[in-house]
């Protein structure tokens, strides 16, 4: 795949055809409320603020792990049609002869300095260093460059990567100059493949699925359905999150595809989303409240990720991350390119890094995430081997149906919004 340097329609040219603005707003509109509330604090972000701005890390321990932004996910095919036509690259790249910083937009903690030592420390890192500015929301985000915030690369959720190639904001990478790229794991790059482009990199990639203390829960069955179990009514934290929400309520009540729920279904699972409400003590957004609550005693039972389990078992040390017989919920974030990049050669100078082995198990150990390089290289390097058991990192099918139900785009992601809104009023 060769594809070219510059997208055909840029954002400008989007934006000044005629009903451009328009259809820009009509697809915000179709995202729905954004329910990304990992993103909006630190705690599973890599920040401590919002994973949406501050000052750059300087050690995994002063960073929060990005929060996954359920509400909206990756695609698991290829649309059959897009706003911007599909662009081309030439691979013959030359970033030397390119200008100025590379800007990127970021979950905060994400600019932790050891992800970026290849980049930083290599032949382009000094002249044309990485400028950070951190987003809020995956909504937020795609609305900010829609409306002229100058970027060349971006960290969504898989799941909007069709949004932003809807809104002609970005342009697809070109694989073929990344040495490492061979050792992506595939189900993680699929998800990004649009009319045959590779539109975004994967990078981190994890799982939500249910925290708790074997000492004081005994689950009946591994099952989501523990949230509708009255000896822990009051002491559950659930995440505040429409479609997650919907899902793991489809998932008890037996649905086919979690991401795959029509207007009729999700009706269906209104009880069972009620109910859910009705169990929990809080309704978490900010990704550290989860890990202070069941650390302090407050609850026996959170909805969580990767992230929590990892900071939570270092004051319980024998938390369990449960493997849900329905299946755990996967989420996939990675960098997408703008289509008005200038600097298209220093882009995949960063995302040679990204993927780099050392890059991929410092992930791994500062945030317990998974990596989208699965080479043995990287699972050498991780520094608590019991993460990779826990959290099925060793074996790529782990990431397959009915283990892992990866996330992808959701035409009617409004739908599974507002039943959860619905369900808490």
């Amino acid at each position: 795949m060769a594809p070219d340097r510059r997208a055909a329609l840029n954002r400008r040219a989007f934006l000044q055809r005629g009903g451009g603005a328009l259809a820009l707003a009509a697809l915000l509109a179709a995202c729905g409320d954004d329910e990304d509330g990992g993103t909006t604090s630190s705690a599973a972000a890599p920040s401590t603020a919002a994973p949406a701005t501050s000052a750059p890390a300087t050690s995994a321990a002063a960073t929060t792990a990005a929060a996954p932004t359920s509400s909206a996910e990756p695609s698991t095919s290829a649309p059959a049609t897009t706003a911007a036509e599909p662009p081309s690259t030439s691979a013959a790249f030359d970033p030397a002869s390119e200008e100025g910083s590379l800007q990127v937009l970021d979950w905060s903690g994400y600019e932790l300095p050891d992800f970026w030592k290849p980049y930083t420390e290599g032949p382009y890192g000094a002249d044309h260093p990485l400028k950070f500015s951190f987003l809020e929301t995956d909504q937020q985000a795609l609305a900010k460059v829609a409306a002229g915030f100058e970027v060349d690369l971006v960290h969504p959720q898989s799941g909007y990567v069709q949004d932003w190639l809807d809104a002609g904001l970005i342009q697809p990478w070109d694989t073929s100059v990344l040495p490492d790229w061979g050792d992506v794991l595939p189900q993680l790059a699929q998800v990004s493949v649009i009319d045959g482009q590779q539109y975004q990199i994967p990078w981190d990639w994890g799982t939500s699925s249910l925290v708790y203390a074997p000492d004081r829960v005994e689950p009946k069955e591994l099952s989501w359905s523990l949230l509708l179990d009255e000896r822990y009514k009051g002491r559950i934290s659930f995440y505040d999150d429409g479609v997650e929400a919907v899902k793991v309520a489809g998932l008890i009540e037996g649905v086919e595809d979690p991401n795959a729920m029509d207007d009729a279904a999700i009706e269906r699972v209104m009880p069972t989303l009620r109910k859910l409400r009705e169990q929990s003590r809080s309704l978490w957004v900010a990704p550290t409240d989860p890990i202070t609550e069941m650390t302090a005693g407050n609850i026996d039972i959170a909805f969580g990720w990767p992230y929590h389990w990892n900071e939570i078992r270092k004051e319980i040390p024998n938390a369990e991350y449960m493997q849900p017989q329905e299946g755990r919920l996967g989420w996939v974030y990675g960098y997408v390119l703008s289509s008005s990049s200038e600097r298209v050669g220093l882009a995949h100078e960063m995302m040679k890094a990204a993927l780099s082995p050392a890059t991929m198990s410092t992930l791994i150990n500062a945030f317990a995430y998974g990596a989208s390089n699965g080479s043995q290289e990287v699972l050498d390097a991780v520094s608590d081997p019991g993460i990779l058991d826990a959290l099925g990192y060793r074996d790529p099918a782990s990431l397959d149906p009915p283990t892992t139900w990866v996330g992808r785009h959701l035409p009617n992601r409004r739908a599974y919004v507002q039943a959860w809104e619905e369900a808490k009023a």
